[in-house]
């Protein structure tokens, strides 16, 4: 996690010069980090101002704001790659989630408010007030709500991510403890998957990326189209959405991968955008250490478009019961986020239009339990081509 607030979009929704004491300013700029958003304390230059700071402190006054271990998505071009985090390219580190506190004269719908405003200031400069986290005592507006509404956790209500384990127990556990909630996000999904099977930080339990006696594979399953909530209440809300893992939409950075060319703030463009984000995280993470297959006798396969390569992480997609609305937008985005199938690969006649992908759409819960049985008995095969 960004130790020092290095991260430029650390102090996004953050206004540090609003943080006094008595009236007396307590941040400034580090002189150590010169050119860059980094703040500490003036009465004690040791200590950074940091989210970590402030969830430090509403642990002490109100734990059930502290800190529940979520991440916010990364920044171009980090956002959809493996890159591991490091201080000296500092957009690479991953930022604490933290819904910022929002103005109290909205309406409710996505609006987070958990802490009484000033009343003075503007809508922005209120929400961005740092003062407020460090009051002695809290009294919270609203109570934490589903998905953990009203506090600095919003939509950050997922059990933590199980790195790789030998442990069918431990596994299973954690699989009967997964609650679907909340919006969708396939993008965020792949993601974190992959980081799981990679040997670079945050997670370091997988192997080398281009090793071809291993099989890193994951299985990617969605019940809806990619959502983020627009903010439809309130007209005067500029934040224009709930907050989730690329911010609030006023901001733009759910727009960094959009092919789209306008960046108007509704439902359709944010799947839109999602949807492009999705498509580009699967090519990455396929592309992500690649292996040469070869044939019987060990001789390299070659095609028409040259050596013929199986995925890094092979990834299997479900489309599980989709409304009819969204179901051809689905299956379109999850087959091309799909694996070729590695015996069609084998195929050297068949043209890439005519090779299978490892992709089920599944109805009900019968197809459901045919398309991972499909994907257990592959993966077995694999395992013992190789």
């Amino acid at each position: 996690m960004d130790p020092k607030g290095l991260s430029s979009i650390h102090h996004e929704n953050f206004d540090w010069e609003s943080y006094k004491v008595l009236g007396v300013p307590r941040a400034m700029k580090s002189p150590l980090y010169p050119g860059r958003d980094v703040y500490v304390d003036t009465l004690n230059p040791l200590r950074y101002l940091t989210r970590q700071d402030i969830y430090a402190q509403l642990a002490k006054t109100y734990p059930k704001y502290a800190f529940k271990g979520c991440a916010e998505a990364r920044v171009s071009p980090y956002g959809l790659n493996d890159t591991a985090p490091s201080e000296k390219d500092p957009d690479s580190l991953f930022v604490p989630y933290f819904a910022p506190d929002e103005g109290d004269n909205l309406k409710k719908g996505w609006v987070n408010n958990y802490i009484a405003d000033s009343n003075t200031g503007s809508f922005d400069s209120r929400t961005k007030d740092v003062e407020k986290y460090y009051s002695a005592t809290i009294t919270p507006l609203n109570q934490i709500g589903a998905n953990n509404s009203y506090s600095p956790s919003y939509i950050c209500d997922s059990n933590p991510l199980q790195p790789l384990s030998a442990s069918k127990t431990a596994t299973l556990s954690t699989v009967n403890g997964l609650v679907a909630t909340g919006s969708t996000n396939v993008d965020q999904g792949v993601g974190w998957g992959w980081r799981i099977l990679s040997n670079r930080e945050p997670f370091t339990g997988g192997r080398e990326a281009d090793d071809e006696n291993n099989i890193k594979a994951m299985i990617v399953m969605t019940d809806g189209e990619n959502t983020y909530y627009q903010d439809n209440q309130n007209t005067t809300n500029k934040n224009q959405t709930a907050f989730g893992s690329y911010g609030f939409a006023a901001t733009e950075r759910i727009f960094d991968y959009s092919l789209a060319s306008g960046k108007s703030k509704n439902n359709s463009n944010y799947t839109t955008a999602i949807d492009a984000r999705t498509s580009i995280v699967c090519t990455n993470a396929k592309n992500d250490g690649r292996i040469a297959l070869k044939d019987s006798k060990g001789k390299a396969l070659v095609d028409g478009s040259g050596p013929v390569m199986r995925d890094g992480v092979m990834i299997y997609t479900i489309a599980f019961d989709i409304p009819l609305t969204s179901k051809a937008r689905v299956d379109a985005l999850l087959k091309g986020c799909a694996s070729y199938k590695l015996t069609d690969l084998r195929d050297t006649k068949l043209s890439y239009a005519q090779k299978g992908k490892y992709f089920y759409s599944a109805s009900n819960e019968k197809e459901l339990e045919s398309a991972f049985s499909d994907i257990m008995a592959s993966l077995s095969k694999m395992r013992i081509a190789h």
